[in-house]
Formats: C-alpha cells, structure tokens, sequence
C-alpha cells in the first residue's frame, strides 16, 4: 500500500502462523485533514508503528486493525471500515476488497453515546445503504437514512468517528478515535463477534409435508413446471386444479425463486421454504398431493438475494436448505452429510424411461447458475473479462460427463434464460463485465451462435440471463450442439423461470467444422405465480407464426400480424400484392399490425415458409396479451409450461398456460409440436423448374484494384442514428461499381448497419421505402472515431453508369453512433463525387426517423472503375416489345428553341425551374439537354427530372417524376449559355406533352423570368417541332426538390436541344399473336406449313390481318407495310365508293368490321394512320 510518495509505505504481512501484521517503512508519519492517523498495527513482535491512509480523501481510508494487533484471524474473518475490508478470504490468502458485499453491516457511533442509540449500517441487495438507530440484538430497527454512499463524522471533526478492533479471541470491538493514540472507553468497548453474525444458522427443523424425490427409471411422459412463486399473493387454486385434472403431469419442476427467502439468516430461508411447501391450495392440488417427483433449481431469491451471483456469503448454508425443501438423500453429493465432500452447488441430473420401450427416454438436467457466478457488472463486484463464468470449472465437468449420456430428449433447466441473444440493444457494451472489447472473446462468441448485435434480448439490461456471459452461453450451446451431433439425444429443450411471464423460443444453431450440422435448440420460459409482468420484451430468438423484417431490411425478426386489413381487404397469411412501398416484384409481405392502413409503415417482407424453425401448422396461439408476439405470454395472472410427450406419435409439445387475471380461469397460452426423430432444421424441397440463383455478375470487366473516396472525419461533427448521400460518377468513360462503405463511428461497439440504394438523388425519398433496394444488412466491430469501420457488401456491387448518379441509405438499427459533418461540403476524386448528406434522426427503422438536410458524410465508398455500358434512349410511354434499335439515321438535324437569355433585370435566379414542352403532330422530338442560363462562376450541381403529360399538380411531389441524372456543371454567369447535355435521351411522340424539371442542389442560380402576362400552361415560344410552354419556378433554397416554394406564370430562361426524328415500327411478329388463340399456333409455327404466303392473308375470328401481326415470318416490312390493299373493298363489293380511298372518310369507318368479318383499318393502313399505332 503507497500513497504518492515512494518514501512512505506500508506493507501486509500474514506471518506462517496466520498472524496478520501491517509494517510502516519510512521516516514521515501520513497527515490529513491536519490530523495524524489514528491507525496503529503491530508486526509480528507486537511492536506498534503508525501507517496511513489509502487514498486522498477520508472517504478512502483503509479499515485496519489497531494497536494492538496480533491475533490470528481464522479464512472468511476481515476487518473493514467504508468501502474497504482487509483480512483473509475463504482460502485463507491475505486480501484487500475495495467493496463491502449486500447483507453486511458496518457499525459506528462516536464516544459517550449509550448503546441504544448507536447508528448500524446495513448495504442493502438493491446497492443502498440503509443506516438503523438500534443495535444488533433488537428488532425492528428503525431506519434513519439511506443513500448509496455512507461516511459518517463526528460534527466537530471531519475525522473518522470510529475504528474497529480485531482482538486476539476473533471478536471485534469499536472505539473512537484519538488523535493522540488508541485507548478504548468504556462507553465503546462493547464487543461483537461481527464475522459469526453474517450468516445465521436455522435452528428449527422443517416443517410439514416433504417433496419426493425423483429416482431414476422412472416412466416419464408429461412434464410440468413453473418460477417465481409468492403463495401468499395466490388468490385462488385455479393454477393448481387445472395442472392436476387437465395437464397431469408425471414430475414437476421449479426453475428457481421457488421460495422469495432473501438475506443470511438460514432460519428465515427456511421458513418461507415451509410456506411455499405447505401452502393450502399447493398441498391439496399440487405435486406432493398429486404423489409425483419433485426436483428442480434455484435462482437468486430462493439462492441469495436479488441478481446475487459467487459473492453471496452464505453459500452452503443456502444449500443445505434447498435440499431440505426437496428432500435430496443423505447419499446425493449436494446433501450436507456429505461433509468436506459436500458438492459445491447444486447442480443435478435425473433419467426419466420411456414408458413404452423402458429406454431413456427424459435426461433432466438442472444447472446451478449461482453458486460460482462471477459478476454482471462491475458496480456488483471484480469484473473477470472473458473468464466471466456462470457454472464453474467442477460444473462444466459434470455438464460434459452428463451430456455424454444418451436419451431421446434432454431437457436443461436453469434459473435464468439460455436462448435469448446477447442484449446490446442500447450499446453499453463495457457495462458487462464479460465484454473485452471489440472483435475478442465477446464478439466471437456472439457471431459463433450465429448471431450480431442486431439480434435483441430485450429492451435494456436489466433482466438477466445467459446472454450477459455470451463466451459462457456459447460453450453450452456449442457443448449440446457437439453431443446431439453424436446421437446422444434428438432434441433439447432448455426451461427458464425468472421473468415473470411465459414464453416459447426456437434457435437454429449454425453448422460447424467441429460440432456438425445446424440444429434447432427450444426452450420454454414459465415464470409467476401470481406475481407477473407486463412488458412487451423483446427476444429475436422467440417463435413466430410468420417472421418478418422491416422494409426489406432482412433482419427477420418482427411477427406478422393476422388477420391484418389493407386497402379494404383482409389478409390471413403473407401476400405478393403491392405493399404499401410500392410494387412487391412477387416477394411475400406482411403487416406487423393489424391497422397497416392507419399506420403505413409498419410491413415487412416475410421469411420463406420452408426457413421457420417451426411451421405455422405446427403451432397454437391464442391471442397476445401485453406483448405483439403471439408467443409471448405477459400481464397474465400466473404462467405454468408444460412437455407433453407421445411416444407412440414420437412427438413432442411445448406449452404455455396461463391464468387470467380476471376471471382466473387457466387455459392454454401457446404451444409448438416438434418431431421427436426430426433430423435438422426444416428444408425447402427442390423444385423441378427452379432455375439456380446466381449471385451478382459484372456486367463488364473492372480493374483489379479497388478505389476509395473517403470524406472526414471533419473538424466539426456530430453523430446520429443515419446518414442518406448520393454517388455520382464524374468519368465519362467508365462506369463504378460499389462493393463497400466506410464509415466514422463513435466509440467501440459491436453495431449492426442496414443499407438500401436507389438511383438518382436521394433528396424527398429519405421517408419512403418507394424506389430503394436493399443491399444488405451487416454486423461490424466498429473503431473509434479517428478510424474508419470497413464493411464489405460481399456478394454484392451496386453498378453506377458514367454520369448517372446512386443514393444510399445507411443506417444503425442499434445505436446513434454514426459521424457526420456539420460544413455540408462535397467531395470527389478523379471518378465519382460524393454529395451533401441527409442526416436520420431517432428510429431505428428505416424510413422512419426524421431527415435533416445540408450536412457531410464521414466516411468512405470504395469501389471499381469498369468499362462504360451506355444505356440506351428512353421514351416517355410504356415499352414496346423487343425490337431492333433504330437505325442511327432516325433522328437527325440537331435543333434548338430558345427563349432568350441576355441577363436582363427582368430574369430571376431560383432554386429551379419546372415547364411543359408539346411535340407538333407527325413528327417525333428527342430531347438532347439544355442551355441553361446560370447565374454565377461556379460549379453547379442540377438534377434533371421528366413525367409525362403536365408539371401542374405535380410541383411538391415526386410521383411520377424519373430522374434523368445529376449534372455538374460550370456555370458561365449571367448571359452566358451553360450546356447540359442529357445522358438518356428521350424520345417524345408526335403530339405528346412532356413535364421537366431543373433543379440546382447547391444553390439559387437557374435563371427564369415572368411571363408578362400569359397564363401558366400558355405557349411561351413556339419552334417548328416543338412548343414550351409557361411554367412554375422554384424560389430560394432550403429543401429537398419538390418542396420549395412555388412562383406560377414563369418562363425557363434557356434553350431546350432537340432532334427529329422518324418514327420506327420495328420488323419483328408479335410475340403475343396466336391463330384463333391456340396456344402452339404462333406465328413461325402456324406459317411454317406449305400454305404460307395464302395464310399470311386471312384474318383472324377478330377482323385481324395476319401479315400486319406476322411481319417478319409474311416478309411484310416493306413501304406496303403501312399502305392501304389495292384488293380490299368493303363487303367486298368492288365499286369504287366501297374502296379504301373512298369509305374511309372519317376515323369511325376505321373501326367498322364488313361481312365478312375484317376490320376496316388492317386493310386500310395508311388511310386508317394504322402505322401510327403501333410506331415506337
């Protein structure tokens, strides 16, 4: 012990013979506070010598011995004052605590206060100290404060008001303190034996009737059990009739609070063991009544105290009670007869018979999660890292012997639950004790199970289980998993209590090159009687009816809800219909509530039938109670579970009852059917036409080596739950593909991150799931914030053409921890430019949190350049079938209509500019681009959108706008032309009306001016081909495009680019076309036979002129391809007025259909404008 000084320091010695000396080296004596210390020791030869404190403060003195000090303390004894105890521990090395442990008392009071007003000090379970005004042999005391910290004064004197006296009988005595040195009073010398009171021993001997013991060989087909069992809160049998008349069960077991007996006083442990075991309705109904075996585990209520693990210091005195109450034989190792040898813990295994074969049938294992537990978290007790344990190293031999052994099915109880995931719902990863930081032991043996940060065991830590020791959680999986693989037993269902309500869970367990193929673990938690709660916790390892994600995000952890109402119909089971995202391209989706209509963004994509872990067909649930998980059972009354095994059927179900709360009637919750010989988890059959899947391909080659784009961290940032940016590639001749991102994340944190993509600009879509693809969703152990957190898109690129431009959509579903910048600055290298960013605000779902615009991304895209892939021209209207691309010569003759731009006073800059443009009849119009006239000498960041029709009603939405790319362009200020060619060209119909939209991301420098007194929707200039019309402008900038505000009656200040072109009807036959709608009478198939060039001419039972569909197969793609039939006559009277030229004189004639039965405009073409149709 040193304080700062290496002169001054004290040493602890503990002698051959179990003397315990403190030893001064140093010449100066410790001063605080101005006082001289009044701690004194003697070493081995008695002689007395000053030591000092521990710290800097009075809060931190060490709790010593004093003068004088040489008896021999026997393990287990120590002295102690504050927060520090000093002595021997249990096997008899010297320590020093930094701790006082729950249910030990420290006891003060200064000089002349008479022993009935003296202040006991008691560390309560919860973590508070409560401070009584009485002794130790009266009761009730009476509590004069509390608080989670205790130093206690004199009021005159910032000095310790006591000290404490280990004397050489073991007993302990108190004094004040004297500055002068030690000399204990009369009024303070009373003595307590302080270490023989912790643990009180039970005088009185068991009370009532006793449990049977469970003896092996017994025929076991039924088994009941339950938790957390208060009979004095009972209001009523109900439970316990149904059990006995409806369940009938053959062996009944309690996971643990079986008896609410906190504290060290064995006699009262006792007693609430007799309460429990002779309470009315549990005698006249339950298993001792009902003449079945009895046996079990603890947890920390029956064990110790509340989430007391290895600290509770009553260890085997709390075990000689439990086998008391479950009347274990004087031969079981647990039992206290068994002396030195007495099992630590009280771990057991029984082997209950078929009952139709006598063979193992039931293994029944019950696992001690208390005795030899090490600390959750380090406020409770010494964190050991990745050595944090549950069982000990005796108990995970034992475990291993007993799993060797062989049965059909094995049944693992614990006090606490297995299968829910590691909890790292509101990060906090360093609050276990068990965390050793990013990518160790911690990380690994959650990713082992096939598990990531994203998968949830509840909504906070403070519900224990399994979880909070995942390197201990993994063993036992990993060691069951290991055993079912070498036939030992076929199924496994582990029974947890603690919780205070029921429920059913299923986990597939990865394969593995040691352990074997995947297997599907169960368990069942049955917890409260009557005693329950109502939180809707969440567990991604809970069984479903269907499973879901969220918007794509391919975590299949959220409940379909059935029956769930949408757009006026009502859905039992998963749809392909459209979702309220959009189109669902044939993938199956469901509501996660019943009300999707009133709450549109709750849906999710449903897992394939054949990847349940339990079939629907499989399961029961009666309906939820407080939770939105049908197999979980909450807010309910009491909760009992139950196996039922028919060994004839060779099956096995799993079952929840619950006992309402009010009319206490007890019925069944939930259950699951499991097949006793299933081999391994559920698989699809493989389908006679499924084609294989074949990953993502190139579609072109790219170079080897990888390229990276990183942006910050900045000098400024923030984080936040998500960021939204867009990629635009700059090159002109490559395109970029994406197979990963980097980002700046704060802190240390195993994190999961979703990404979804779309083209385009991401701007107006960050609250919309419409138009976004689903990359991937990925577990990473993230940096801190100076490092960047790399993640691979693995199978997967995202393929950006040149000058197009890509949104992403990156968000953290648990936690906020992503960076961004404040600047809202861009970035951009040689290929492709990252923009501004959209900031996500506060959900972790995607879509859902709240946009905030104008900020940088931090982080990194990495990516290929690869060989350009040109897309090719888009039309407006729908596409026609498969044809031949025209020829190069069908648009020609590069135009432009120009409205004029000289930089007059009368032209306004904006944020952008909407505007129809009209095509004249007979002529088709390409669209090139644009002159733009921009207002300053920069570089301008414009987005180009285009929908059919009008801009008008459209102005705030982007419904049915397209994006035709992001452009970077150099502005030539005022009066200058700025060219903007498009990259997809469009090709506009004769007579069509086309809606675009200019918009300028980085600012207000699109020229438009008013329309001096023309309507919007008025010709604003006219050219040969081609009209623009009035139009709306886009004042200021603030938002996302769409969302600005809107000034009517304005004219786009530019030149709109075009080409004519012919129209083109492509050579090729329909491909929908059938010969009086026989299926196999296509065209090449029909027109192969001999009478070809005569069938070419019929007509179908339509009027339907064969050649006009048959094209390519009739040769009938010359010039007579639109011309009228010089043969044809209408009724075939052959009189002029009956001919083509003469009785179509209007477009009703074209539609007529003759005698027999041809219509009028397949012979009529070029009257009929018949090309017309069918030109693209």
């Amino acid at each position: 012990v040193a304080r700062t000084s290496v002169v001054s320091k004290a040493a602890l010695r503990v002698s051959a013979d179990g003397i315990v000396s403190i030893v001064h080296h140093g010449e100066e004596y410790w001063v605080i506070s101005g006082h001289r210390p009044p701690y004194f020791a003697a070493d081995g030869d008695g002689g007395g010598e000053n030591i000092g404190t521990l710290g800097s403060t009075d809060a931190d003195k060490m709790c010593v011995g004093t003068s004088p000090f040489a008896g021999k303390m026997s393990p287990g004894q120590f002295v102690c004052r504050g927060t520090y105890r000093f002595g021997l521990d249990n096997d008899g090395d010297l320590t020093l605590w930094n701790e006082i442990r729950p249910g030990e008392l420290v006891l003060s009071w200064a000089a002349g206060i008479p022993p009935s007003e003296r202040n006991v000090a008691e560390l309560r379970p919860d973590g508070n100290f409560v401070v009584y005004r009485n002794d130790l042999g009266s009761a009730p005391r009476t509590s004069l404060w509390s608080s989670n910290t205790m130093q206690i004064f004199r009021d005159e004197d910032p000095a310790p008001a006591f000290f404490l006296r280990l004397a050489a009988d073991g007993t302990v005595d108190i004094a004040a303190d004297d500055t002068a040195g030690i000399a204990p009073s009369a009024s303070n010398a009373t003595v307590w034996e302080l270490p023989k009171s912790v643990c009180k021993a039970a005088t009185a001997a068991p009370k009532g009737d006793r449990h049977i013991y469970p003896v092996d060989g017994t025929p076991v087909s039924n088994v009941a059990f339950s938790s957390c069992y208060v009979p004095t809160w009972q209001r009523g049998p109900e439970l316990w009739q149904h059990l006995r008349d409806q369940f009938q069960p053959d062996l009944w077991l309690w996971l643990g609070d079986n008896a609410y007996s906190d504290g060290t006083d064995m006699q009262y442990k006792r007693n609430k063991y007799d309460q429990a075991r002779n309470d009315a309705y549990y005698a006249e109904y339950g298993p001792v009544a009902m003449g079945i075996p009895v046996t079990g585990t603890w947890d920390d209520h029956d064990w110790g105290s509340d989430n007391i693990g290895g600290s509770y210091r009553c260890k085997l005195g709390s075990q000689n009670e439990f086998v008391h109450h479950f009347s274990v034989p004087k031969s079981d190792p647990r039992h206290p007869d068994q002396g030195a040898a007495q099992q630590r813990g009280i771990y057991s295994a029984s082997m209950f018979q078929d009952p139709l074969t006598s063979a193992p049938g039931i293994h029944v294992v019950n696992l001690d999660a208390r005795f030899h537990r090490d600390p959750t978290y380090p406020e409770v007790g010494t964190c050991r890292g990745a050595a944090s344990d549950l069982l000990g190293e005796a108990q995970w031999t034992w475990l291993e012997e007993e799993l060797q052994k062989t049965a059909e099915i094995l049944v693992v109880t614990s006090g606490i639950q297995v299968l829910p995931p590691t909890n790292q719902y509101d990060g906090g990863l360093d609050e276990y004790c068990s965390y050793d930081g990013p990518g160790n032991t911690f990380d690994r043996s959650v990713r082992q199970l096939g598990e990531t940060s994203a998968w949830k065991g509840g909504d906070d830590n403070w519900l224990e289980s399994w979880g909070e020791f995942p390197q201990a959680r993994a063993r036992l999986l990993r060691l069951v998993q290991k055993y079912m693989n070498r036939g030992r037993f076929k199924q496994v269902v582990f029974l947890a209590g603690n919780q205070h309500w029921g429920e059913i869970m299923a986990k597939k367990m990865p394969t593995d090159d040691d352990l074997g193929p995947e297997r599907i673990f169960y368990e069942v938690t049955a917890s409260g009687i009557e005693n329950w709660r109502d939180h809707p916790w969440r567990n991604s390892n809970r069984v479903r009816l269907r499973s879901a994600d969220m918007q794509g995000d391919a975590l299949f952890h959220n409940e379909c809800k059935f029956p769930f109402a949408f757009r006026g119909t009502t859905y039992d089971d998963c749809t392909t219909e459209d979702h309220p995202g959009g189109s669902s391209e044939g993938r199956a989706w469901c509501a996660l509530t019943t009300t999707l209509d009133s709450d549109p963004y709750k849906w999710g994509f449903c897992l394939e039938e054949h990847e349940e872990l339990v079939a629907r067909d499989r399961q029961t649930a009666t309906g939820t109670t407080c939770s939105d998980d049908y197999h979980h059972t909450c807010d309910v009354r009491a909760v009992y579970g139950g196996i039922r095994v028919d060994w004839q059927a060779r099956t096995m179900t799993l079952n929840v009852f619950l006992k309402e709360k009010k009319n206490k009637k007890v019925r069944l919750a939930s259950s699951v059917e499991v097949d006793i010989d299933a081999p391994h988890v559920r698989t699809k059959a493989p389908s006679a036409t499924a084609e294989p899947s074949a990953g993502p391909t190139p579609a072109h080659a790219c170079e080897n080596a990888s390229a990276e784009l990183t942006a910050g961290p900045w000098e400024n940032y923030w984080d936040d739950r998500g960021v939204v940016f867009d990629v635009t590639v700059l090159a002109q001749d490559a395109d970029v593909h994406v197979h990963g991102l980097d980002l700046h994340l704060k802190g240390s944190v195993d994190t999961t991150i979703v990404v979804y993509t779309r083209p385009g600009n991401h701007v107006g879509y960050e609250t919309s799931y419409s138009g976004w693809t689903p990359v991937g969703t990925y577990s990473v152990i993230s940096n801190d914030s100076e490092a960047l957190t790399t993640f691979d898109f693995g199978d997967k690129v995202v393929k950006i053409m040149a000058g197009t431009t890509q949104a992403f959509y990156v968000l953290q579903t648990n936690d906020d921890n992503i960076l961004y910048g404040r600047k809202g600055a861009t970035v951009q290298d040689t290929n492709i430019q990252i923009s501004k960013a959209t900031v996500i605000e506060g959900n972790e779902v995607p879509f859902l949190g709240t946009p905030y615009y104008g900020y940088s991304f931090s982080g990194g895209v990495r990516y290929k350049r690869c060989s350009r892939s040109t897309p090719a021209p888009t039309r407006s209207k729908a596409p026609s079938p498969p044809s031949p691309p025209p020829t190069k010569n069908r648009c020609k003759k590069d135009l432009a209509l120009s409205t004029g731009f000289d930089g007059t006073s009368q032209e306004l800059s904006g944020y952008g500019i909407l505007f129809d443009v009209t095509v004249k009849k007979k002529t088709d119009v390409r669209i090139e681009g644009f002159r733009i006239n921009a207002d300053y000498l920069e570089t301008h960041i414009l987005d180009v959108y285009t929908r059919p029709g009008t801009h008008l009603g459209f102005e705030n939405s982007s419904a049915g706008w397209e994006s035709l790319g992001r452009y970077y362009l150099r502005g030539g200020g005022a009066g200058a032309p700025t060219e903007l060619l498009l990259d997809r060209k469009i090709i506009l119909d004769a007579g069509a009306r086309q809606a675009f939209y200019i918009v300028q991301l980085n600012g207000d420098g699109v020229f438009w001016y008013p329309s001096n007194g023309k309507k919007i929707g008025d010709v604003a200039e006219k050219g040969k081909f081609l009209s623009l019309r009035v139009g709306t402008a886009k004042q200021g900038w603030c938002c996302p495009p769409f969302l600005e505000q809107n000034v009517k009656g304005t004219v786009f200040s530019g030149t709109i680019l075009h080409s004519k072109c012919k129209a083109y009807i492509p050579c090729v036959d329909d491909p929908a076309w059938r010969w009086k709608g026989a299926e196999s009478d296509t065209c090449q198939s029909w027109l192969t036979k001999k009478n070809k060039k005569k069938n070419c001419k019929k007509w179908d039972k339509d009027g339907r002129l064969v050649k006009n569909y048959c094209v390519q197969t009739c040769d009938h793609c010359g010039a007579t391809r639109c011309s009228d039939e010089d043969t044809f006559y209408y009724n075939d009277i052959k009189k002029e007025k009956n001919s083509c030229k003469k009785f179509v004189t209007d477009s009703k004639k074209c539609e007529k259909i003759d005698d027999l039965g041809r219509v009028v405009k397949e012979f009529c073409r070029k009257k009929c404008k018949f090309c017309e149709e069918i030109a693209v």
